[in-house]
């Protein structure tokens, strides 16, 4: 099964994507504070593989985010 999500935002730096599913990973420094982690795109990564799946981010043309993933099908 594959799912897309996707915004209409200013999408990801290109400095940040291949850092994204890393964990603790800050790119935008407004978010280095307490009440952010890095964990969130690093636990959904964690949450696909473990379903047999494989997740990418990318950016969306003429802008916006897409993280795009698939999972193994549940029987």
């Amino acid at each position: 099964m594959s799912f897309s999500i996707s915004d209409t935002g200013k999408g990801f730096d290109a400095k940040d994507l291949p850092f994204l599913f890393s964990k603790f990973y800050q790119g935008d420094p407004s978010r280095n504070d307490q009440l952010h982690h890095g964990l969130g795109l690093y636990i959904v990564k964690e949450l696909v593989i473990k379903h047999g799946g494989e997740i990418q981010a990318r950016n969306n043309k003429p802008q916006g985010a897409c993280i795009e993933f698939t999972i193994s099908s549940i029987k």
